[in-house]
């Protein structure tokens, strides 16, 4: 990835001359963060994506099947990442992809197909477990 750093210093006043200081910094950055974290939740573990954001799966979905579409996944939209890295202790094997009815890609877990929540504003929010009684958080990830 690449960063850009622009450095703005206020104009500075040489005998009547003015000259503006501004210094322009790039560097490449390689980031070897995982797209899948486990965060806490008092003693309870779950998953979440580089970011901390909740990844949900949806109970009326099946194994390697998506079943949320249309205004669902406006709500619940659809988590796919290219690069499936995994925390360590977890099998890369348990991670799939499918392609979700609307033709895109998705990331799954153990077979079910991971979601985001609108709902969700920060790193470590998870207002979407257990609403409607179909969605939830996907608990102690680690465990087999």
């Amino acid at each position: 990835e690449e960063f850009n750093l622009r450095i703005e210093f206020p104009c500075l006043d040489f005998g009547g001359h003015y000259i503006l200081a501004v210094f322009v910094l790039s560097f490449f950055q390689t980031v070897s963060a995982a797209p899948f974290r486990v965060m806490y939740h008092g003693e309870h573990a779950y998953l979440a994506d580089s970011n901390g954001m909740t990844l949900y799966i949806y109970t009326k979905d099946s194994e390697n099947k998506a079943t949320c579409v249309g205004q669902c996944v406006q709500r619940w939209p659809i988590f796919y990442t290219e690069k499936v890295m995994v925390p360590a202790g977890m099998d890369p094997k348990e991670f799939s992809v499918i392609t979700h009815p609307s033709g895109q890609k998705q990331n799954t877990f153990r077979g079910w197909p991971l979601y985001y929540w609108v709902g969700d504003k920060v790193p470590g929010d998870i207002t979407g477990h257990g609403r409607s009684n179909v969605w939830f958080y996907v608990l102690n990830p680690m465990a087999n």
